[in-house]
């Protein structure tokens, strides 16, 4: 999954929201609960009401966004701002179905509302719905092709579908027309480093934060992330401390501290530091999935349960915390469950790569490689240009000995991806197999200090 450290999506379109209030009413008004008339109808909301329901949601104060709007709605009830924010609101909540479905309602009055067509491709990518949430995205740019957040989102989908190569020619194209599109910048500086090419990443992240003066607390989690990749723990745990108003990155952060002490041996270090922060995480789904990765680690199985179950109660729908058991399950050794576990996920969301890509290593952890194998021509048939599943595919055919299937997997795997340094990594094991010998100075030029779990699968 892509890192998501530099504010959530959805607050993104509330700052734009409320910019558009305050120009429609330019008067301040001090942000207030708003007072029920004694008659049981509502105060007129105060005018600006966008501003407040907007830093209500990003600071998840949840009921107080909740009355504002209550107010609104009371006064407007087809004020179509206030319906998005509501849409908002459960989203925050959890309750993502039922946000999609009062989006889809408003769409149905307003179908050209970018907004709200925003809102619903990144609902439908958070459940799973891959498919809905590109066709939402092309709706919108047959008309608008140049919009760059809704070209931005369907960037998003492509890489969670695998398909990088598209996702980089899309993200390249944006920032030449566009190269202050500061979305698409972070996007590709995320992407480059999640497909084990952290060198790109870490040269453009670098560039960024010079542009940025060094302030950018986002950024730097990302450049801390990939300075752990070298073992620069010390380097890693300062930047990733740069001060920030927004509390999705000072969650990130501290899961990341946390979550690296107890990498680098300071188990009980890490764990008190994320127990401080237990109360921020208990209504943060993201959160709550990184506190269970690092309980894992530290194996610390009844805790990781706890973080992953309460993820399940706040948003049944979404497929992290369900793949998050499964991941526990692998670790307490229970396989047959942690296939189980995925074989329900793909059942419910087939396009969740991730369950795919976690049921196939199963299999191959137990030996199965018919599994693995009919699982991965499965996963290709809504995956077809997956990197990930490329690479498995030259996992297995080694672990079948079948160097005919390598050949031929890694020949679809260069021409569909032919700019992805690590295939031409593959190809070198390729050519140590069939001649036995090795270009060790065209080896270590392709290596990736910044990547090493990329280029380890391929050697």
């Amino acid at each position: 999954m892509i890192a998501k450290h530099h504010g959530s999506a959805l607050f993104a379109i509330t700052r734009r929201l409320a910019a558009a209030g305050r120009r429609l009413w330019p008067v301040a008004v001090p942000v207030g609960i708003l007072a029920i008339g004694i008659l049981g109808s509502f105060a007129q909301p105060t005018e600006d009401w966008r501003t407040a329901v907007s830093e209500h949601l990003e600071r998840r104060e949840l009921q107080a966004a909740s009355a504002r709007l209550t107010a609104v709605l009371a006064a407007d009830p087809t004020d179509r701002d206030a319906l998005r924010f509501r849409a908002m609101l459960r989203a925050e909540k959890g309750e993502l179905v039922e946000a999609l479905a009062e989006v889809e309602s408003l769409l149905v009055l307003h179908p050209n509302d970018r907004q709200a067509m925003l809102l619903q491709s990144h609902w439908l990518q958070r459940l799973g719905r891959l498919t809905e949430a590109l066709e939402v995205c092309m709706r919108r740019l047959e008309g608008h092709p140049d919009d760059p957040e809704m070209r931005v989102r369907r960037v998003e989908i492509w890489l969670r579908q695998g398909d990088a190569s598209r996702a980089m020619v899309e993200l390249e194209a944006i920032l030449e027309t566009q190269p202050a599109a500061v979305a698409a910048q972070r996007l590709l500086i995320d992407s480059l480093a999640v497909l084990d090419r952290g060198a790109e990443a870490w040269r453009h992240a670098e560039q960024f934060d010079r542009e940025s003066e060094h302030l950018d607390a986002g950024i730097g989690l990302t450049k801390a992330r990939l300075l752990a990749q070298l073992g620069a723990n010390d380097l890693a745990m300062g930047l990733a401390v740069r001060p920030t108003t927004d509390p999705d990155i000072a969650r990130q952060q501290s899961t990341f501290r946390a979550g690296l002490l107890v990498r680098t041996g300071r188990v009980e270090e890490g764990l008190n530091l994320l127990a401080g922060y237990a109360d921020a995480f208990a209504d943060a789904y993201e959160s709550l999935i990184d506190a269970g990765k690092i309980n894992i680690h530290a194996d610390q199985p009844a805790a990781a349960r706890v973080c992953y179950e309460r993820a399940v109660r706040l948003a049944p729908e979404r497929p992290e915390a369900q793949l998050g058991l499964a991941r526990l399950a692998r670790h307490e050794g229970r396989v047959e469950d942690a296939k189980k576990i995925c074989r329900a996920v793909l059942a419910r969301k087939p396009e969740v790569l991730d369950a795919s890509i976690e049921l196939i290593e199963l299999a191959r952890l137990s030996g199965d490689q018919d599994s693995a194998t009919a699982t991965l021509a499965a996963a290709r048939q809504r995956a077809p240009r997956a990197i990930q599943l490329h690479r498995l595919g030259l996992l297995l055919a080694l672990d079948a000995g079948d160097l005919g299937a390598f050949a031929k997997e890694l020949g679809n795997y260069e021409a569909s991806h032919p700019t992805d340094p690590n295939a031409a990594i593959w190809g070198q094991r390729w050519q140590a197999m069939e001649t036995a010998a090795i270009d060790f100075n065209q080896l270590v030029a392709r290596l990736d200090p910044f990547s090493p779990d990329g280029t380890d699968s391929a050697l």
